[in-house]
């Protein structure tokens, strides 16, 4: 459960019967406690970048405690005079690297080390662990959860309301649009992988208007695939991350692109490698929507081509 910090939280405890008629709905914790915090937090660890999106998006710097360090490369915060990047960071969630900063919560994603969160609970500090959340509603609801317990309901009402304005507007503009086969390809160099069901690659080809073939044919998850699948499936449409503009940027483009093997790919031969930043290709947060906007933009002219 969560534990209540006497000196800079206050409370985070389970909601009762009459908290919950006030409208207090906040986060559950990874073992499905409720959990309300009274006075709102000041100094807040969000500890991984898909949480950095959402707490970033709803909180000024000044009560951000401290970023994890993969933050620039992964999160939202791509404009390097945000202030939140000035914020000190973290290289590691151990309890120890995260109590130097004095928060007075944590929100940490349910992969995250499950010891370093009994640690840091053991040390009377608040730790939130974040449902997963796959899709827009799942992501929408955890926004509305996650500004009740940091005290900033109207900031949040607002984020989640302006992206239901985006998603809406997308839909309006694909309209009857072909539902092209396509599907999220990265390859390391190791070993490819696909986005099948039940993953936000899964949620952005949705929202873009495009078939996801890996969940069409079974796969949940991120899922390996080799070479000889990938010719069976044979996409229309390949999406990657990388640095826009530039295919010979993403290492899994190029892969694509050079490898005799695959240039049986009717993706491979007429070039319909769809090139996204990674950040966004790699997005947990409500920033699924600005990657289903940049694929969509981006597979407009080939949709236009099949009409």
């Amino acid at each position: 459960m969560c534990l209540g910090v006497a000196l800079l939280l206050g409370s985070c405890r389970p909601v009762g019967q009459a908290q919950a008629a006030q409208g207090h709905q906040p986060v559950p914790c990874l073992e499905a406690t409720w959990a309300v915090i009274e006075p709102p937090p000041q100094a807040v660890v969000p500890a991984s970048s898909g949480v950095v999106d959402l707490v970033c998006s709803l909180l000024p710097a000044a009560r951000v405690a401290a970023l994890p360090s993969q933050t620039l490369r992964y999160s939202g915060l791509r404009d390097d005079a945000s202030p939140h990047l000035a914020r000190p960071t973290f290289s590691v969630y151990e309890s120890e690297r995260i109590l130097v900063h004095e928060p007075d919560l944590v929100l940490a994603d349910t992969w995250q080390s499950a010891d370093t969160t009994e640690r840091l609970r053991e040390s009377g500090l608040c730790v939130l662990v974040m449902s997963e959340a796959v899709n827009w509603p799942a992501i929408r609801e955890q926004i509305v959860q996650l500004a009740r317990v940091l005290g900033v309901r109207a900031e949040g009402e607002a984020l989640v309301s302006a992206y239901d304005q985006r998603v809406e507007a997308l839909q309006d503009q694909l309209g009857e649009a072909p539902r092209l086969g396509a599907i999220c390809y990265s390859n390391g160099g190791a070993g490819g992988w696909l986005a099948g069901a039940g993953t936000t690659n899964d949620e952005a080809l949705r929202l873009a208007g495009l078939t996801n073939l890996a969940a069409e044919t079974g796969r949940r998850g991120h899922v390996p695939v080799s070479f000889e699948e990938l010719l069976v499936m044979d996409p229309y449409l390949i999406v990657v991350g990388g640095e826009v503009g530039d295919q010979q940027q993403s290492g899994t483009a190029r892969l694509l692109l050079e490898n005799e093997a695959l240039s049986g790919l009717q993706a491979v031969r007429a070039g319909r490698v769809l090139v996204i930043d990674s950040w966004l290709y790699t997005t947990t947060s409500h920033h699924i929507i600005d990657a289903a906007e940049e694929i969509a933009r981006l597979a407009q002219p080939y949709r236009d081509l099949a009409r």
